[in-house]
């Protein structure tokens, strides 16, 4: 505990990482506990990253989830995917790394690689996400008739200024036919008709590659 106060947690964090994992208190300070940290810190740069990944998820630096981290990542990187860019959503998605079968991640990095997002942009992880999150992955005719149309959307609105460079992608893979419709091509319709040219365009030839 005195340990983890001068680390950094505070006494707030350092009840709801207990209450979420009190088997940490178990574990070896010098063996488990530090290496695990110093790990993380390698991987998302300062104390003050390790803290906030930890707060996102208190298994983050349980040795089993850590043993999920480092294949997972290496899946991305194989990919062409920058480190600022893992660093990045180890913070804000940690579970996203942890939880996961590597075999899954890698078959869904593969997949979004394929579909030709550009592994550059943070869309790329995105997409990655979103595939993780969907119940059993996304099949071939999910991937093109229900993904590159919608990104091929999202990507007029980008040039178009009308949706934030920020704007999580993979909210809008998620949505329901009727969802992404209503918010993404019906409501700009007038101020981007190509909308749906690009949406029936690209929903047709099932086969272009999403540059994201």
């Amino acid at each position: 505990m005195d340990f983890l106060m001068r680390y950094g947690f505070s006494s707030s964090q350092l009840i709801n990482l207990l209450s979420k994992d009190p088997s940490i208190l178990t574990r070896s300070l010098e063996n488990q506990i530090i290496p695990s940290l110093e790990f993380l810190k390698g991987l998302v740069g300062t104390q003050e990253n390790v803290i906030a990944a930890i707060n996102r998820s208190a298994y983050t630096v349980k040795p089993s989830r850590l043993k999920r981290l480092v294949p997972n990542i290496s899946s991305l990187r194989d990919h062409g995917v920058p480190n600022s860019h893992v660093s990045k959503f180890i913070i804000k998605q940690p579970d996203m790394f942890t939880m996961v079968d590597p075999d899954r991640f890698r078959t869904s990095v593969v997949a979004v690689h394929g579909m030709g997002f550009n592994p550059l942009s943070t869309r790329f992880v995105e997409a990655v996400r979103a595939m993780l999150i969907s119940k059993s992955g996304w099949d071939e005719k999910y991937e093109l008739m229900r993904v590159i149309p919608r990104c091929s959307v999202l990507e007029v609105l980008l040039s178009k200024g009308l949706i934030e460079k920020d704007m999580k992608w993979s909210t809008a893979l998620k949505l329901t036919e009727k969802q992404f419709l209503e918010r993404f091509v019906t409501k700009y319709e007038e101020e981007a008709a190509e909308l749906m040219r690009a949406y029936h365009g690209m929903t047709e030839s099932k086969g272009n590659p999403v540059h994201a």
